[in-house]
């Protein structure tokens, strides 16, 4: 079945993210996620983001109140809320991680997309990731529980 018709349509919150901004072309994503997880120190129970936006990628990690961005060296953000498609990516790392950028040039081309909002790649675990492309409408939306837990959605 092609990313287009297995995708979902979930309505996400407003998420509040400290990120770094790197070029989008992998060697500069792959340093930006090691010196933003080499940052944040413990990896435990923190939701990691990647957002591709203007031709820049942005390695996010959702804000907690004892965050410390500029200390950490980080801008602070808002991962934009609303309607997304929703893809979920299985497989081992780093196999799964190439799955992303083909399944959002599918994506890109739905009918209802959004090109001003930012595609969003969400990881759920070392095997698992979702990829988000902001749709402008469609009437069947499903509610996720909490910002970034997408763990409901298939």
């Amino acid at each position: 079945m092609a990313d287009a018709e297995r995708a979902r349509l979930v309505e996400r919150d407003d998420v509040p993210v400290m990120f770094k901004r790197v070029a989008d072309e992998q060697t500069a994503i792959s340093r930006g996620w090691a010196e933003v997880e080499e940052a944040v120190g413990s990896l435990r129970g923190r939701k990691f983001y990647g957002v591709f936006d203007g031709g820049e990628y942005r390695v996010c990690v959702q804000l907690r109140k004892e965050d410390e961005p500029a200390g950490l060296g980080l801008e602070t953000g808002t991962l934009p809320g609303g309607r997304y498609a929703q893809v979920r990516l299985q497989g081992e790392p780093p196999a799964v991680y190439e799955q992303i950028a083909p399944t959002f040039e599918r994506l890109a081309r739905r009918l209802d997309r959004d090109p001003s909002r930012p595609d969003i790649e969400f990881y759920l675990s070392g095997r698992r990731a979702a990829a988000h492309l902001g749709p402008s409408r469609d009437h069947r939306v499903q509610r996720t529980a909490s910002p970034g837990d997408l763990g409901q959605c298939s």
